[in-house]
């Protein structure tokens, strides 16, 4: 019986690697209220990949109303940064475009594939490095309830920076509730079975 389990946890664990090897997009992380995160941004001059892009997700409730906080830790990057409506994760960003470069879909309200552009923010607020660039600032109400997608990037030099963010509702995503359900009745299952 060790041996079978043995042999589908081995194999479990083949498949999901096999499965991130061609997930797409793998965000940095979760954003939280209240909590800062650091990322870092590389680039090349003025052609934005895709791909090169930190995105960030968090869940939202409609009704929120959110301050998303993006500050440079260096002077060299010019940040810019896009708000979805819409999981990025496990999309190939770059097939979404024909030549890879989301340039036009930055700075216009649209679609990019499943996602949703919300807003667009370049040099919002000024910062603490004497210009030229600016830092990006979102502060809006959440017009929907589910999961939202933050794009991070650069115009210029790579560079890091730090996010900050208040308003955020914690909304469990469906996918985390049933495993949470599937693990209850599993329990239950094997205390009614012992007795």
């Amino acid at each position: 019986m060790n041996m079978k389990m043995l042999k589908a946890a081995l194999a479990g664990l083949i498949l999901s690697i096999s499965g991130f090897a061609n997930a797409g997009v793998i965000p940095l992380g979760n954003l939280e209220d209240g909590t800062v995160f650091s990322g870092t941004v590389i680039g090349d001059d003025d052609s934005f990949i895709a791909s090169l892009g930190d995105y960030w997700t968090f869940n939202g409730a409609a009704g929120d109303i959110i301050d998303i906080d993006i500050n440079r830790t260096e002077a060299s990057p010019d940040l810019i940064a896009t708000l979805f409506f819409g999981d990025v994760t496990g999309l190939d960003v770059d097939s979404l475009s024909p030549d890879g470069l989301i340039n036009g879909l930055l700075v216009s309200n649209g679609v990019f594939g499943p996602l949703t552009v919300i807003d667009t923010q370049d040099d919002t607020e000024n910062d603490s490095f004497g210009g030229p660039f600016g830092d990006p600032r979102f502060n809006l109400s959440l017009s929907s309830t589910g999961t939202y997608t933050l794009l991070v990037a650069t115009l210029s030099a790579p560079g890091s920076y730090e996010i900050s963010t208040t308003g955020i509702t914690s909304v469990p995503e469906p996918s985390t509730l049933a495993i949470f359900a599937l693990g209850i009745m599993g329990l239950a299952a094997r205390r009614f079975k012992k007795q």
